[in-house]
């Protein structure tokens, strides 16, 4: 079963793995198949071209045209299925038009030398948007269009387009994390996980190559931070940071990253000398932004280690800042938030006004993340005055708006997905959004039966709208990631 699923089910080439059984065991040729793939397998057969799945594959690409060649071979630096925005960001060049790639899609696909994972035409189950196809190249298909693409000399080319098409995906997930609707951020990360992991972890090129891969890194701050991931995110930042030794704004933004996802999983030796060197930074490069958000990963620390006046000093001085820019990291909002976990089990009148300014300062009304840290809060200040039932409740709908944002740290409780919690969720959100419009704020308004994704019907500070799989959204995202 091991080798079948390494060969993708392909019968010729599970056939002519099967010959290989008589010079080594299945255990050996299974480890082999995992590690090489079968594209030089040999074996007796009726016709030359199915002698091996390189023969198979020359006898094939030998009848495409120029420009098809060019993409099939291009198209082996993608690990997994794409869209065709992104074939067409790996392929483009001077001898293969952006307008060639699609058509070139269409007959590689005729030729079964590409598979259609999904058609075009199917809804996104956040935005109702339209989907774009799916694609993707099977492994013996991208095994010998990576032998075509280093005979030509294209690998680094090739390679380094697609890791700045993907430094543009991190950057639109980045904003789209802000927008209305967090789980349009968190799907597209999903989406495109293969892609983002192979940009991350395929060895830089050079100096620029391992700025490009750093840059993903920083733009998936949420994706580690929020999401659960803190650990692969940390790995992460650890290896580039090592190859990305310049003193640039990019850089200090990753030290802080490595920093406050060190303080989150309460490694204390390790989140101090990194905030440090971030705050250095922040102040070399005149950065009041960063030095807030030092100061609040400062508060996570104080509060891991139950320092509550410590953590009141440093999640103020980061709530009262005034960011300019809304992209990167938790922000006032948050600071907020954690500021109300702070002072909840001391004084309960200010951690419900912290928590009111909280909910206040968000970006928009779909922020799950802060909306169940200050759930959170809530329980803690219902708990400390000896209100059991009402902490409960709380920290039942902060579950829920944990599971929206997809962190699998969460561990919800079995009925914390269903209808009825979606429901309560969303009454839960009437209520403080009806307090906020009690005190001259907006209120939201429930789209779709569930109540789980909210729209804004007032100023009630929604950020910009994502629309997945439109070639221009990636190239706002991308034009704004090069600014930064």
């Amino acid at each position: 079963m091991t080798v079948c699923q390494a060969l993708e089910g392909s019968p010729l080439a599970i056939t002519l793995a099967a010959h290989q059984l008589d010079r080594m065991s299945l255990p050996q040729l299974a480890v082999q198949v995992g590690a090489d793939g079968a594209l030089f397998y040999s074996g007796p057969a009726a016709t030359v071209r199915h002698t091996s799945l390189y023969a198979a594959h020359a006898a094939g690409y030998a009848l495409c045209s120029p420009t098809d060649r060019r993409v099939w071979a291009r198209l082996s630096v993608l690990p997994g299925d794409f869209d065709p925005w992104l074939a067409g960001c790996v392929c483009t060049s001077s001898d293969v038009p952006a307008g060639a790639v699609d058509g070139a899609l269409e007959r590689l696909r005729g030729a079964s030398v590409v598979e259609c994972v999904r058609d075009a035409g199917g809804a996104h189950p956040d935005t109702g948007v339209a989907l774009p196809p799916r694609y993707r190249l099977p492994r013996a298909a991208r095994d010998f269009g990576r032998t075509q693409l280093r005979e030509a000399g294209e690998e680094p080319a090739a390679r380094h387009r697609f890791r700045q098409a993907c430094a543009a995906l991190a950057a639109e997930a980045q904003i789209a994390w802000q927008g209305p609707n967090q789980q349009v951020a968190v799907r597209l990360v999903e989406d495109e996980q293969h892609n983002l992991d192979a940009a991350l972890t395929h060895p830089p090129q050079d100096a620029e190559d391992a700025l490009g891969a750093l840059e993903i890194a920083v733009s998936l701050w949420f994706h580690w931070a929020a999401c659960g991931y803190r650990q692969e995110g940390r790995a992460h930042l650890d290896r580039l940071l090592l190859l990305s030794r310049d003193d640039t704004a990019l850089r200090a933004r990753a030290l802080w990253l490595a920093g406050y996802l060190a303080a989150q999983e309460h490694a204390t030796a390790t989140a101090e000398p990194l905030l440090d060197q971030a705050w250095r930074a922040a102040v070399m490069h005149g950065d009041s932004d960063g030095l807030a958000r030092i100061a609040h990963a400062h508060g996570v620390l104080a509060l891991y280690r139950q320092d509550a006046a410590t953590a009141v000093a440093c999640l103020e001085e980061a709530a009262r800042h005034h960011s300019r820019d809304p992209w990167f990291g938790p922000g006032p909002a948050h600071s907020w938030a954690l500021l109300a976990i702070a002072l909840a089990p001391h004084d309960a009148a200010r951690a419900t006004t912290a928590a009111q300014r909280a909910w206040e300062a968000r970006h928009s009304d779909g922020d799950f993340w802060l909306y169940s840290t200050i759930l959170y809060a809530r329980a803690l200040a219902a708990r400390a005055h000896g209100d059991p039932a009402a902490a409960l409740r709380a920290c039942r709908k902060a579950l829920v708006a944990k599971k929206l944002v997809g962190d699998p740290s969460s561990s919800p409780a079995p009925d914390t997905c269903s209808p009825v919690c979606a429901a309560r969720y969303a009454a839960a959100v009437r209520h403080l959004t009806t307090r906020r419009a009690s005190r001259g704020g907006s209120a939201v308004t429930p789209r779709g039966g569930t109540g789980t994704r909210t729209e804004t019907t007032g100023t009630g500070g929604a950020g910009p709208g994502i629309t997945r799989g439109k070639q221009v959204s990636r190239v706002g995202s991308r034009e704004r990631s090069e600014k930064r």
